[in-house]
């Protein structure tokens, strides 16, 4: 068979395992674009039937990933490794292949840096700088309590914006949040949370132009976007004097580092952030111990 016909034929088992990820898996369209152009590269490296791959020829792409460009990162290496794990188990599933080389191929080693993250005293430094801004009511009320509940909930900016109205129990103080892979989860709030949603709510209805169901709005009454939502941040950030850069994720960063550094149970924070796996709520411990480092070198400094 010619090269032609085998990309031909690798192409289309590419087409139908990004039918699954969308249909099956319901990931989402970054995700899935991801995923789809990890395993193009690859298959455009290789130019023989997936079947006859073994795991030389994917640690060669690896190295010539890496050869090409001296700057790529140990984490993306690590997502090329996943990419291509996936893609076989599911040709071993639906039985288009017999083996999966990647079992052979060792995961990259990730070096883990801590995530960005506001103090207490700068969370209350934010809020304070909205709620003395000179915006109109409703993007006062709005910022004031979309902030709150990303902070509160530690939700993804994409978490917050696809809210909707039906999501949200005022009356038990709790959301329910679809994260990726429109997974489920029960995410309690506390009352300055709800008592900043019962202000905003009134002034959202007096603006909404149809029937629309998403929480927070544009004062055209559209959905806010992610984009749109981290530019309000950041202005806020400036307006406050923060000398670091403030972006929407910084804010679920503060909640989880915040909730362990009072005590909160890896566990329990693991499924308030949706996280599936532990391993990535443990990069928070990390920060925990960086914070009980500083207090002892400033406890001892004080003895001194």
């Amino acid at each position: 068979m010619d090269k032609k016909s085998n990309n031909s034929n690798n192409y289309n088992l590419l087409s139908i395992y990004i039918d699954y990820l969308f249909g099956e898996k319901n990931f989402s369209l970054n995700t899935v674009q991801s995923y789809k152009h990890d395993v193009k590269q690859f298959l455009d490296f290789i130019q023989k039937p997936v079947e006859q791959v073994d795991s030389e020829e994917v640690l060669l792409f690896l190295f010539v990933q890496n050869d090409k460009d001296s700057s790529i990162s140990s984490s993306t290496l690590a997502r090329y490794h996943s990419s291509l794990n996936s893609f076989f188990d599911f040709l071993i599933s639906r039985k288009y292949c017999s083996k999966n080389p990647m079992v052979y191929v060792d995961y990259p080693k990730v070096s883990r840096n801590l995530p960005d993250y506001l103090t207490i005293e700068e969370i209350s430094k934010l809020f304070d700088t909205i709620e003395r801004s000179n915006f109109d009511e409703h993007t006062k009320k709005r910022d004031n309590a979309l902030f709150e509940i990303m902070y509160s909930c530690g939700l993804r900016v994409s978490e917050a914006c696809s809210l909707t109205l039906d999501q949200i129990n005022l009356e038990e103080c709790y959301l329910i949040v679809y994260g990726k892979g429109r997974k489920e989860r029960f995410v309690p709030f506390g009352q300055k949370a709800l008592q900043k949603i019962k202000q905003y709510l009134p002034v959202r209805k007096s603006i909404l132009k149809t029937n629309g169901s998403n929480i927070f709005i544009s004062r055209l009454g559209k959905p806010m976007s992610r984009v749109a939502v981290w530019k309000r941040l950041k202005l806020y950030g400036q307006l406050a004097g923060f000398h670091k850069d403030i972006y929407p994720h910084i804010l679920r960063h503060s909640f989880a580092t915040h909730l362990l550094c009072n005590g909160a149970d890896l566990r329990f924070v693991q499924e308030l952030l949706g996280h599936s796996s532990i391993v990535t709520t443990e990069i928070y411990t990390d920060i925990d111990f960086t914070n009980l480092k500083k207090m002892y070198d400033n406890f001892i400094f004080k003895l001194k």
